[in-house]
């Protein structure tokens, strides 16, 4: 059996769902989600349908043929107008007269009185494709003075009769989506709106921070890219350096001699923006022997893994690579296994471009026993020069698989995002995190199991400040190096770096 999600974009009459269902039920379909909502957008449903390939391959024809299917529908405009008219009886009659003329479909209406003699009016006109805005746009002007205000814009007027086929719209623009994409991500973005208006929100908030999303990643693009650099001081014969950008996971370099130690690796849709900053810091980095070493298998930490496959070593636990080969497979990952997570993590993979790399070519760090140790549980150990790098597997409260890496030569501790010195993020840092704890409610699997784990490796870092007489250095998965004295706090001010 196989799934697959069809977007219905549907005539708003009786019997338009069921026909749908029928249509489903003739191929031996089973309808495992369903989503409709008609303040959204009374024409598209969302159906996720099991059953054998062929028999799904049969249904898409024959929804298609019914002109069901929203990828077959053709694309409408919804164009915003500000006019002025008379304010005497009968005007508004005409301009009705007028917009019928053209047959265009009124999506939204509204005035207001601005003095005895005028009235002012915000009007959505609903354009097919073939129908010539300019010409109706001229003469409104030329009876009313209309201006156009707007253009398939979903979040100046959340308008319910093509919200769907706007965002997508706005969607492709932002981002750069093909037609199959953009309705994927539609699908998913749905997927997070059913989940999350089961606990109280409503659809202009869940629509405008999926907006927010797509706007930060993209507008932080090639020259709008920016980032902190932080140089730490931790040995005469070890250059490190913290990269922060502020969509993504941080970027850390850790280098010894010919080789450097990359530790996870941001988000895809930035590769080339983040190897241009990386060169800005080590000037050697291409002829330098590259290893990457990932902390969990989430994609804003892996997503320069499949962009350097074929020039670095690529190192992680079993745990992290069996949920990157579920990636590879079009498997539903650890993360997308809850359903709280599972469509905004779809989304994260379809804006930010990610692939996953070639599973042949990861190395496991896994070796030997496993040996419970400071709350965790050690798998391995790796070097960087002479410095020895402790793995410690976390239980899972993050995500399955998350790990730390400890030094205790250097009193260095890479936490992942099993602990942020949120305290400090920057402003729009802040803002662009404040994104997926609300459109998964958490960004942890299990809270209370990170909630717990967040404790141990503040006892560790404190543990390893009393063992070596010196506060402990902690770089995140996001954010600023820290160090733990009575709280967290700044180990170095970042540069930023264009």
């Amino acid at each position: 059996m196989a799934k697959q999600t069809f977007i219905l974009s549907a005539p708003d009459r009786p019997g338009t769902l069921r026909r749908a269902a029928v249509a489903v039920a003739a191929h031996h379909g089973n309808i495992v989600r369903l989503s409709y909502n008609k303040a959204v957008d009374v024409r598209t449903v969302f159906l996720d349908v099991e059953a054998e390939p062929a028999d799904l391959q049969a249904l898409s024809g024959e929804l298609a043929d019914m002109g069901y299917l929203a990828s077959e529908r053709p694309a409408s405009v919804v164009v915003t107008v500000s006019l002025s008219m008379a304010d005497r009886p009968g005007e508004l009659l005409r301009l009705l007269d007028l917009i019928e003329q053209y047959d265009l479909g009124v999506s939204y209406i509204n005035s207001v009185r601005s003095d005895g003699t005028r009235q002012e009016f915000s009007i959505g006109l609903l354009f097919d494709r073939e129908t010539s805005v300019d010409e109706v746009a001229a003469a409104l002007r030329g009876r009313y003075g209309a201006v156009v205000t707007g253009r398939n814009t979903s979040d100046n007027t959340f308008d319910n009769s093509v919200f769907y086929q706007q965002f997508a719209a706005e969607v492709r623009t932002d981002l750069g989506l093909s037609e199959e994409r953009s309705m994927d991500f539609l699908s998913e973005a749905n997927r997070v709106l059913q989940f999350l208006q089961r606990h109280g929100e409503n659809p202009y908030k869940v629509f405008g921070s999926i907006r927010t999303f797509c706007r930060f990643v993209s507008s932080h693009r090639g020259e709008a890219f920016t980032c902190t650099v932080t140089r730490l001081d931790l040995a005469s014969d070890l250059e490190a350096a913290v990269l922060a950008p502020v969509c993504g996971s941080n970027v850390a370099l850790l280098r010894c001699g010919d080789t450097v130690t990359v530790i996870d690796t941001g988000y895809a849709v930035y590769h080339e923006e983040l190897l241009a900053r990386i060169r800005q810091v080590l000037p050697e980095w291409d002829r330098l022997k590259k290893r990457l070493v990932v902390t969990h298998a989430d994609i804003d930490h892996c997503g320069l893994l499949y962009y350097l496959q074929d020039k670095a070593e690529i190192w992680m636990n079993r745990k992290t690579a069996e949920g990157l080969a579920r990636q590879a497979a079009g498997e539903d990952d650890y993360r997308e296994e809850k359903e709280f997570c599972h469509g905004y993590s779809k989304l994260s993979r379809i804006i930010t471009g990610y692939r996953p790399p070639d599973l042949s070519r990861v190395h496991l760090l896994d070796e030997g026993k496993p040996v419970p140790q400071d709350g965790f549980t050690k798998i391995s150990t790796f070097a960087v020069g002479l410095y020895v790098f402790t793995v410690l597997e976390g239980n899972g409260g993050h995500m399955y698989g998350e790990c730390l890496f400890v030094c205790r030569e250097l009193n260095l501790l890479f936490t992942g995002d099993l602990l942020l010195d949120l305290k400090h993020f920057p402003e729009e840092l802040r803002e662009f995190n404040s994104i997926a704890p609300y459109l998964m409610t958490t960004v942890d699997i299990d809270p209370p199991k990170a909630r717990a784990e967040r404790g141990l490796v503040t006892e560790l870092m404190h543990r390893l400040s009393r063992e070596t007489g010196k506060p402990c250095t902690a770089v995140g998965g996001h954010g600023p190096v820290f160090r733990l004295r009575e709280s967290l706090e700044p180990a170095a001010d970042g540069v930023p770096l264009r």
